[in-house]
């Protein structure tokens, strides 16, 4: 892996995936139940962090908490899916960086914001030029893109779409093609996501999806993570996802975004 590079690929959650992934219902109609993610190095196996998905207010909004092997929150992003399933804006704080990035769809433009420590702020507009080949997706808007696009992938054809990178403030275009599950399951179908520029595929290695196939919704994740550390580093994770329908005890909490949180803190 070629972390650069590859976080070019990811660096706004993919989230994700990871993103990007905070998974939709199968129906597209609302969001899903609770979930819950487990990331794990895949070097040593040890467990990183975990992530909380919940739904709130009508589905329309879904939070994300992140927190560390110890349970300090170490990240936390709110999603506002009115402007579409698969273009959702958002606003995310890392909280150990103090940074904090968010992108939102306005008629045929897109804004992108990045703030960092210092009072340092960068914001873009950027206008979006969609072909029927390449459609645009906003951060976890990829999980319905998916579902979409899911008979044509089972079927061996590559998808492609538009995907804003926050802190690069530009628009990339990616593609997901069918792959071979490199870890051992019965249940899953796997994808692989990578660039569409062939220069970029060269350099960085492509992200490994893992899909349920009897309820299409995502259940593995291997790649860069989206959540970095204090130093601005990211590990080469494995992240395993589980469905429940009642809500986390961190779900009924405020998240930072809504109380200011500053300075790595977080109160009860």
């Amino acid at each position: 892996m070629k972390p650069l590079l590859a976080r070019i690929l990811i660096s706004v959650f993919l989230t994700v995936l990871s993103a990007f992934a905070d998974a939709l219902s199968t129906s597209e109609s609302h969001l899903t139940d609770f979930v819950y993610g487990e990331a794990f190095d895949m070097v040593s196996g040890e467990k990183i962090y975990s992530e909380y998905h919940c739904r709130i207010d009508s589905n329309q909004y879904q939070d994300v908490h992140y927190v560390d092997s110890t349970g300090f929150p170490i990240a936390y992003k709110r999603l506002n899916y009115q402007t579409g399933l698969t273009t959702p804006s958002f606003v995310q704080k890392n909280i150990l960086t103090n940074d904090e990035i968010s992108a939102g769809l306005s008629g045929r433009k897109i804004d992108l914001r990045y703030s960092f420590p210092e009072d340092k702020s960068k914001v873009i507009f950027l206008s979006v030029k969609e072909r029927d080949n390449s459609p645009l997706v906003i951060d976890s808007g990829f999980d319905a893109f998916i579902q979409r696009n899911w008979d044509q992938l089972l079927l061996g054809t590559d998808v492609h779409f538009l995907f804003p990178l926050v802190s690069r403030l530009r628009l990339i275009e990616l593609r997901v093609k069918p792959s071979r599950c490199s870890y051992d399951t019965r249940s899953d179908a796997c994808f692989s996501l990578e660039a569409s520029n062939w220069l970029i595929r060269i350099l960085a290695d492509p992200i490994e999806l893992g899909y349920n196939q009897e309820i299409k919704r995502l259940s593995r994740y291997r790649g860069l993570s989206n959540i970095e550390d204090k130093n601005r580093e990211s590990n080469i994770v494995e992240i395993k996802y589980h469905y429940q329908n009642t809500p986390f005890e961190i779900c009924l909490k405020d998240g930072p975004l809504l109380r200011g949180a500053r300075n790595n803190e977080i109160d009860d």
